[in-house]
This record gives C-alpha cells, sequence and structure tokens, in this order.
C-alpha cells in the first residue's frame, strides 16, 4: 500500500499521533521518574525502583486484562463502541495527570502515576488494533511500519530529551524545573485525546 495514501487517511494518521503521545508520557515517565522522586521528594533511590518495579508489574498487567474483557464483550475493535471507550480512558488519564506537578505528598504522586499507567495500557491495545483496522488488509504490514516509525520519532525518542531540557531551564530552582518538567511529560496525554477526539469524530461522522 503506497505510504501517500495511508497519509491520506486521516483517522489512521489521528491514532498513530495518538499512539505516539501515549509513548511519549511513558518514555518521558520511565526514564526520569526516579531521578524526579529523588529530587522532588528526596526518597531514596531502593523505595522509587520497589515503587517503580510494582507499577511495571501490576497497572499495565491489570489495564491489558481489563481491556481485553471489555473489548470482548462489545465485539471487539471493530464495535461501535470501541472509539468512545478509548476516549472516555484517554480522558480518565488527562484527568490523573493533572494534579501530579502540584502534588505535595509522594504517596499521592505514586496512586497517580499508577493510574496514568493503568488507563494508558488499557486503551493502548485497543488503539493499535483499531488503527490497524483503518487500513485494509494487504496494506496492514506498511501501515504498521509507519507507525513504527512515527512512535520512535515522535514519542520514545523526544520525551526523555524534552524532559532533561525542562528539568535544566532554572538552575536556581531544581525542583520547581522538575515539577514544570513532570507537567509537560503528563500534560502530553491531553494531546493523545485530542487526537483520539478528532479521530471519533471524523470516524463517526
Amino acid at each position: 500500500m503506497p505510504i501517500r495514501e495511508l497519509c491520506g487517511n486521516s483517522v489512521y494518521i489521528l491514532l498513530v499521533l495518538a499512539i505516539s503521545s501515549l509513548y511519549f508520557v511513558v518514555s518521558g515517565l520511565q526514564f526520569w521518574v526516579t531521578t524526579y522522586m529523588t529530587t522532588v521528594y528526596s526518597i531514596p533511590q531502593n523505595e522509587v525502583f520497589t515503587y517503580y518495579v510494582i507499577t511495571c508489574l501490576t497497572a499495565p498487567a491489570l489495564g491489558v486484562f481489563l481491556s481485553i474483557l471489555l473489548f470482548n464483550c462489545i465485539g471487539g475493535y471493530n464495535s461501535r463502541f470501541s472509539f468512545g471507550i478509548c476516549l472516555l480512558f484517554g480522558l480518565f488519564a488527562c484527568l490523573v495527570s493533572v494534579p501530579v506537578p502540584f502534588a505535595t505528598s509522594y504517596i499521592t504522586v505514586y496512586i497517580l502515576l499508577w493510574c496514568i499507567f493503568f488507563f494508558g495500557s488499557f486503551i493502548l491495545a485497543p488503539l493499535i488494533g483499531m488503527m490497524l483496522n483503518q487500513v485494509p488488509k494487504e496494506g496492514r504490514a506498511t501501515a504498521n511500519s509507519l507507525a513504527t516509525l512515527c512512535y520512535n520519532l515522535f514519542g520514545y525518542f523526544p520525551a526523555p530529551f524534552v524532559f532533561g531540557g525542562f528539568a535544566d531551564r532554572d538552575k536556581s530552582d531544581p525542583i520547581g524545573s522538575m515539577k514544570f518538567a513532570m507537567g509537560v511529560i503528563t500534560y502530553w496525554s491531553f494531546l493523545a485525546s485530542f487526537f483520539l477526539l478528532i479521530a471519533t469524530l471524523i470516524h463517526l461522522r
């Protein structure tokens, strides 16, 4: 399938951008969460590592498991409810991301970050399935390859650098800079929800 034709598929492109934005959030958090917690809350690294391991084992696993159950109940990724459900849980991810940079308790941050990983993993697999469903079967290999390139260019690769750039913006206030950088990363979920909202409106039109 020609790449030009894929680029003309607006729903496909919007879903790729939404997924890339999710990977941006995940990549930034994975790379910087330890530094953030030790700098802002003076928590020992061992405790942060323990929290991170527990979060990575429980939040994505539970999110994926419940996502499979729910989407099996509604008839899979082709269901007319699939876009709405993903948008709803994407908005949940946005809501729990709002207090993160302002939280004064590290326990609150632990809970909020767990929720971000949970909601993100809940919608990630359905979004990939919905994205591939936007193209004919013979073009899905090309579509998946192009999407993977976008995930890396706009998601995995830039997030750690963006966080680091904002974290170093004010050497006189390292904690304030770190909180600002965390806000940039977590609020990126709003961009993912925006792309998903536009894709949903186009799909339903």
